[in-house]
């Protein structure tokens, strides 16, 4: 049985993703990871396309991102619109996922969503809204990936289907992701074996496929 952390900020393995923030590290060579520009750390620079474009097309990079919109970023609105969209050019050219961060701007994703029409799966990284919201995203096609903090957000893992669920550690340092797979089960009524395989088929699914 394997638990496979779909967006960690540490050390990565054959079952756990390293998220590169663009500008700030490199991906390291023999590991598993996503590169992209974290909307509260990019600064705008020449060439940004062609290099990101450069840095996903590595193998060992299985998605785009993470990448998104965010009500606290130093950039405007537009701006932080116009660096997500080169994320999903990015993720299209290249026919890889794209793992998204996105706080305070759900209606704005979900008209991109819906405007782009990708052809990706895009992920939510680190989603604890509410259940709600979830279940509307969900019937978009998003995908989701959940934390501690997601887990444990009532009626929450209750709307997701199955078949869209990853989990993660992301930078919680005090919980481990079989923490995290354990306390997901609880919440589901789940054998922790049965978890773990059908989220096992949907990592394969969404970065190996």
């Amino acid at each position: 049985m394997k638990f496979y952390d779909a967006h960690t900020h540490s050390t990565s393995s054959v079952t756990d993703l390293r998220n590169v923030i663009y500008g700030w590290d490199t991906p390291q060579q023999g590991e598993y990871c996503t590169v992209g520009a974290h909307p509260l750390f990019y600064e705008k620079t020449e060439g940004f396309y062609e290099s990101l474009r450069d840095m996903c097309s590595d193998s060992s990079v299985l998605a785009v991102g993470e990448c998104g919109i965010d009500k606290r970023s130093p950039l405007s609105l537009p701006e932080q619109i116009e660096v997500f969209m080169t994320h999903v050019r990015v993720s299209e050219e290249l026919k890889k996922p794209l793992v998204i961060h996105c706080v305070g701007h759900f209606n704005e994703l979900s008209n991109i969503y819906r405007e782009a029409s990708p052809t990706q799966r895009w992920v939510i990284h680190g989603f604890r809204k509410n259940p709600i919201l979830a279940a509307q995203l969900a019937s978009q096609g998003f995908y989701f990936s959940i934390g501690i903090e997601g887990v444990r957000r009532e009626g929450l893992l209750g709307v997701i289907p199955l078949e869209h669920l990853l989990f993660e550690t992301d930078e919680t340092a005090d919980i481990t992701i079989e923490d995290v797979y354990r306390e997901a089960a609880n919440v589901l009524g789940m054998e922790i074996e049965d978890l773990a395989r059908v989220v096992e088929d949907n990592f394969f699914k969404i970065f190996h496929g």
